[in-house]
């Protein structure tokens, strides 16, 4: 963007993101991230709908202006107060553009849009990589994963294939859906503007004390899964499956054509990797509903899980 562009007014940009509802974990999801800024601008010589957004952060990490604490892994800078980081925060189409006469208001969407096209490839077989590698090569999209890493996963393996007769799949953005659930995440866009394939965990990456914090609510809220449920289209039933001792949540994945072709032991099967890989990693994950920080420690990524303490 020109040098007449880059000035925002304080407090109107965002970026809202998410991996799943308030309430539940969800799998398989494909949210898009939206990007509102408003900007300093009378420039209206330019066309800025479909222009691409390039964001970043510059967070500094060390009091110190020895350029010898710089980290050649990363891009950093020694400044005037310190050592700062160049940190990448995606990379946004815009959708929408409103014009008042001193200022730019834009809203852009993340790479998952590009998703939202008609698919047609209902006679793709193989396994989870190859339905991924088709959705992204077909927008020119790059996979942040390799097949070997994707292969590696639960279910990543399994021969799939799409039921046919019915169901609900009308774009590549759908198939993405539930191949994540095949694979017991969630895909997102990453900082890269790379699809990425994720999972839930709970180890966190930071612990927030009380007094980083000038606000914060908590829903009394523990989410723990010890059982799926997924609708057999063949039949028309729901089927069960559960840990021994079944004490928790049910994850339902409702109706997934990926789950439908094979003998039943191979459905039951992709349906237990699932929960033994959610009910070993999305153990006690406390849903909170407002934390306000007083300082920002770190840039977060979503799915980031965080500790916060009383002390």
């Amino acid at each position: 963007m020109s040098s007449g562009l880059r000035i925002s007014i304080r407090g109107s940009g965002y970026i809202s993101s998410q991996c799943c509802g308030s309430t539940e974990i969800e799998l398989g999801t494909v949210y898009a991230a939206e990007l509102g800024i408003t900007l300093l601008s009378d420039i209206d010589r330019y066309t800025l709908e479909d222009a691409l957004v390039e964001l970043f952060y510059h967070l500094r990490i060390s009091k110190s202006r020895d350029p010898a604490e710089i980290d050649p892994d990363y891009e950093q800078t020694v400044e005037s107060d310190g050592i700062y980081e160049k940190i990448p925060m995606g990379l946004y189409e815009v959708t929408e553009v409103n014009r008042t006469v001193k200022c730019l208001e834009l809203k852009a969407y993340d790479f998952m849009l590009k998703f939202e096209k008609d698919f047609n490839g209902f006679q793709t077989v193989g396994p989870a990589y190859d339905f991924i590698h088709l959705c992204c090569e077909a927008y020119g999209v790059e996979f942040a994963q390799t097949r070997e890493e994707i292969e590696a996963l639960p279910n990543g393996t399994e021969g799939l294939s799409i039921y046919t007769e019915s169901n609900d799949i009308e774009t590549y953005r759908d198939v993405l859906y539930y191949v994540g659930q095949v694979l017991g995440g969630f895909f997102c866009i990453n900082r890269f503007g790379q699809l990425e394939l994720r999972h839930y965990g709970t180890e966190p990456v930071i612990e927030i004390a009380g007094r980083h914090r000038f606000s914060s609510s908590f829903f009394d809220l523990i989410t723990r899964y010890t059982a799926v449920s997924s609708t057999n289209m063949r039949t028309e039933t729901a089927e069960y499956y559960h840990l021994d001792l079944d004490d928790g949540l049910t994850m339902n994945m409702r109706v997934n054509p990926l789950f439908q072709f094979g003998l039943d032991e191979t459905r039951e099967e992709l349906c237990t990797n699932i929960l033994n890989d959610i009910s070993g990693t999305v153990d006690f994950f406390s849903f909170f509903g407002k934390l306000f920080l007083s300082t920002l420690p770190r840039v977060f990524t979503l799915n980031d899980s965080v500790e916060a303490t009383t002390l």
